[in-house]
């Protein structure tokens, strides 16, 4: 049986504290949010830096440890593999607790491998620099293709070629790689719980539409003891698109700048039984057959009475008729060819008798104050 995984985006209003069931509402539970999320940026920033050098991105980018045995695929486990975490010094008198050290540790580690992607592209883009970086020559672009990882794209190509460009001009030679052409990659005040076990954060589902989160939050700012921390637990309401036989897994925590508590992406899998099903219009092959009309695909809007609608006749969406609107104005209508137009698709300007051409707009057509055509 296959497995479809998905996210969804929900928000936190409120919580409850588990020991004394005092209700937290939304501002004390972002402020407590907030906490751990400064907590995990500094820690997080502190290590990545640690490490933001060419040494360490060989060792990440090798995928082996001093024993040569392959890095584990969680980020916290690879870190405490190769001994990385030992540099990430805590501010004196601050508690922090192992699994919170874990997710800081999988940010880290999930910053500086999606660095490894970028830095190849440097490396291949420095092993073969052109003699004109504005304009490569077709042998260039061969040698230069046949260095870089797949699927990179031409904006890629160009953006890293101008920051090279940049550096040579104010430095007068060549970098030594991604560490020297920029600083230690910005972290952003979020918490992922996903590298936490239930020593941490649990996660369950209350009901088709709820999941109950119980974290673990800090009460102040600078916890100096394991009595700083609380059990909080946070019902969340789930979209439409998650269904109720999705398995929920551990979502991020990230307080957003509005005043919200965004609980990012939560990882849902979904049991299906053979080929997944998209939607049509991204499906490689013919989509199948459809029972009924479809509102805004050829069939009445469901808030449309149907006898409104003529026989031959189809109501365009509002987004078409506008598109097209602004295409007859910017060319003077000179360009469509007479077509029959829906008495309900929305048009502009006065009423007149011809119904086989948009209206023009109030305001005349100047040919001199439109050049794009």
């Amino acid at each position: 049986m296959a497995r479809l995984m998905a996210t969804a985006p929900c928000t936190a209003f409120s919580g409850v504290l588990e020991g004394s069931g005092e209700r937290v509402g939304q501002r004390v539970l972002l402020e407590r949010v907030g906490f751990l999320a400064e907590l995990s940026q500094t820690l997080t920033g502190a290590l990545v830096a640690s490490r933001w050098d060419e040494a360490c991105l060989d060792v990440l980018a090798a995928g082996v440890d001093e024993r040569g045995e392959a890095l584990p695929s969680k980020g916290w486990m690879a870190m405490r593999r190769l001994n990385w975490p030992q540099t990430g010094a805590l501010p004196a008198g601050v508690y922090v607790p192992d699994r919170v050290r874990r997710g800081v540790e999988e940010y880290a580690a999930r910053t500086l491998r999606l660095a490894l992607h970028r830095r190849s592209i440097v490396t291949a883009v420095l092993a073969v620099w052109p003699a004109d970086p504005r304009r490569r020559t077709e042998v260039e672009w061969t040698a230069l293709r046949k260095l870089l990882p797949a699927g990179v794209s031409g904006a890629e190509i160009r953006n890293r070629t101008r920051q090279v460009r940049a550096y040579v001009a104010g430095h007068g030679q060549l970098p030594g790689g991604l560490c020297a052409l920029e600083g230690p990659p910005q972290v952003a005040p979020q918490v992922l719980l996903a590298a936490m076990d239930r020593q941490q954060v649990t996660l369950a589902r209350v009901d088709a539409a709820t999941a109950r989160l119980r974290v673990k939050l800090p009460l102040r700012a600078a916890p100096a003891t394991g009595r700083d921390w609380a059990w909080h637990v946070i019902d969340i309401r789930l979209p439409a698109t998650v269904t109720p036989d999705a398995v929920l897994h551990t979502p991020a925590l990230r307080p957003t700048p509005a005043g919200r508590i965004a609980v990012r992406a939560v990882p849902a899998t979904t049991p299906t039984t053979g080929a997944v099903q998209r939607p049509a219009g991204h499906d490689t092959q013919a989509p199948a057959a459809v029972s009924g009309p479809v509102p805004g695909h050829g069939g009445p809007a469901s808030h449309q009475p149907e006898h409104l609608l003529r026989s031959g006749r189809v109501r365009l969406s509002n987004r078409t008729c506008r598109r097209r609107t602004r295409a007859a104005e910017r060319t003077g209508f000179h360009h469509l060819r007479a077509t029959e137009v829906h008495p309900l698709t929305p048009r502009f300007g006065p009423p007149d008798s011809d119904r086989r051409r948009p209206r023009r707009v109030r305001k005349a057509w100047k040919p001199q104050a439109h050049t794009e055509f």
